[in-house]
């Protein structure tokens, strides 16, 4: 399964961009709360701490507020 998954993030082209940063690049809303947030409460319930996740989170949460006050 790894070796499947590395395979295949490395065949992808330089090029290739993400479903959220394509919103983002478009200013349009994302799901940080349903991907990033969901892994962050998981991890919350185990005791965990992950906080590359939790500053991607943070920074995500900042786009979604300036997106809010930029539609008002």
């Amino acid at each position: 399964m790894e070796a499947h998954t590395l395979k295949t993030m490395e065949s992808l082209r330089p090029k290739m961009m993400s479903s959220m940063q394509r919103d983002m690049q478009k200013n349009l809303p994302i799901e940080a709360s349903h991907l990033h947030g969901a892994l962050l409460a998981l991890a919350s319930n185990r005791n965990m701490s992950y906080p590359i996740l939790e500053t991607v989170n943070a920074r995500l949460k900042v786009y979604e507020r300036l997106l809010d006050t930029t539609n008002i």
